[in-house]
């Protein structure tokens, strides 16, 4: 019982108040801790999706000639109690206090099926190479001063006479004029100085992939209709590095 007169009653209620306020604190925190507890399925679809793509970008970067990897299927089970949320599902991962049996938690599974898209015209594997090419060409031609100016060149030049003689492609000489420009830029990868180490490191393993494809295709003097495709692909990756390079040199330097 509250005494008005004792000296001590105001640090009680004090007291009181604070454990009050920590009750209502904890069971607020509760509340906070259930609802971070609880994962919507889209959310869990997404990561999901993340983790594919993740995967697939890993395959890709660890394969020695720079091939592209599809995972075509993948199926996933969460265990937890699953409940309504919304309009939708979520599923409540159990507490370890809960000490919830397994009998006593839900499944939901998943399934991810990459589908074909809709089958349409094939695209002429000749044209997607020249649009290719013509990129390439202008990316090296903006390298006009420094070290691998005469490997760009070289590279221009090249590239030139490819796009020049393209009712040729195909024949035993075109993939052997493949061959020597994959290996210019190689060649022009050597010569990089004075730019970011990782830029030049991604150059190289761009320029290297490119080459790996056109030695072994040098060799059987012919090319598939899925070979153009993957010079294609490959000859866009140094492209990009190179504009990537382009831009570093062009990027203003700290002084001092």
């Amino acid at each position: 019982m509250r005494d008005p007169d004792d000296p001590l009653q105001p640090w009680r209620d004090l007291v009181a108040r604070l454990i009050s306020q920590n009750i209502e604190l904890q069971r607020q925190l509760e509340e906070l801790r259930r609802a971070k507890a609880d994962s919507p399925v889209e959310a869990l679809a997404a990561s999901a999706l993340r983790s594919i793509q993740t995967g697939e970008a890993a395959l890709a970067e660890e394969s020695q000639g720079g091939r592209r990897f599809v995972i075509a299927e993948m199926q996933t089970t969460w265990r937890g109690i699953v409940q309504r949320q919304g309009d939708g599902l979520a599923l409540r991962l159990p507490l370890p206090e809960h000490a919830a049996t397994p009998g006593h938690l839900g499944s939901l599974g998943m399934t991810f099926t990459r589908v074909p898209g809709p089958v349409g015209p094939a695209a002429d594997p000749t044209a997607t190479l020249a649009a290719t090419l013509e990129r390439m060409q202008a990316a090296f031609s903006a390298w006009e001063r420094g070290p691998g100016s005469a490997s760009a060149r070289s590279i221009v030049d090249q590239l030139t006479a490819l796009l020049a003689t393209s009712d040729n492609w195909g024949s035993a000489a075109f993939v052997q004029a493949v061959h020597g420009l994959a290996a210019t830029t190689v060649k022009y990868g050597a010569t990089l100085r004075q730019l970011p180490p990782a830029s030049v490191r991604a150059y190289r393993e761009a320029a290297q992939r490119m080459l790996s494809l056109a030695e072994p295709l040098a060799r059987l003097e012919r090319m598939s209709s899925d070979d153009y495709a993957r010079l294609a692909e490959l000859s866009d990756q140094v492209t990009l590095r190179q504009q990537a390079l382009l831009l570093e040199r062009a990027a203003p330097r700290p002084s001092g």
